[in-house]
């Protein structure tokens, strides 16, 4: 008997309630009032974050941080350092890439021969370059000197090869004006 006095205790506070045919039963509950001194109450808001994984970011972060300032050493003023995977060497991939122009636009270029590496003009799109290699794009002829182009150059810095793809590091040069090429490499400007 004494086993279910607690449940009786809980019964004599239940009071049915009948909503859309389903019997539920309702607790009251008595408030008793307490007073709280205000001295005692210290709030503090604090946002709980999951840390799990944050110890092996971290340590990325470090190694990225690193990366970063050997990066900056290698960087000169006027270019940007670039860091990406491609799956070849092809000095049209790496265009594409390096430049971020679309493909069918560098096929047009190399067609009209304004593709350039090391100052040579290219015999095929897919012709494979090396580190220390620098790709030009010729733009167009420099608007206050005709003996002089308005390139965009990609220098290959580093080349890391992966499981499935090659990790090239790009020192790229958006805008440079240039001596235009020597002799037979001379670049002419078929509306001039």
């Amino acid at each position: 008997l004494q086993k279910f006095s607690h449940l009786a205790n809980f019964l004599k506070n239940v009071r049915p309630v009948q909503r859309c045919g389903v019997l539920l039963f309702n607790r009251t509950f008595t408030s008793v009032p307490v007073q709280i001194p205000q001295s005692s109450i210290n709030i503090n808001h604090v946002r709980n974050k999951y840390t799990g994984k944050r110890k092996e970011s971290d340590t990325r972060n470090e190694d990225s941080d690193s990366d970063n300032e050997d990066l900056k050493e290698l960087s000169e003023k006027g270019t940007n350092l670039i860091k990406c995977s491609v799956t070849s060497l092809r000095a049209d991939l790496l265009i594409k890439t390096g430049l971020g122009l679309a493909r069918n636009k560098v096929e047009v270029k190399f067609y009209e021969g304004k593709i350039r590496v090391n100052g040579q003009k290219i015999p095929k799109k897919s012709f494979h370059v090396n580190v220390g290699d620098e790709i030009d794009l010729i733009k167009n002829v420099s608007p206050t000197n005709p003996d002089h182009l308005v390139i965009g150059r990609i220098e290959i810095v580093a080349v890391t090869p992966k499981e499935e793809s090659i990790s090239v590091l790009l020192r790229r040069y958006k805008t440079l004006i240039v001596e235009n090429y020597e002799e037979r490499n001379a670049y002419k400007d078929s509306d001039g």
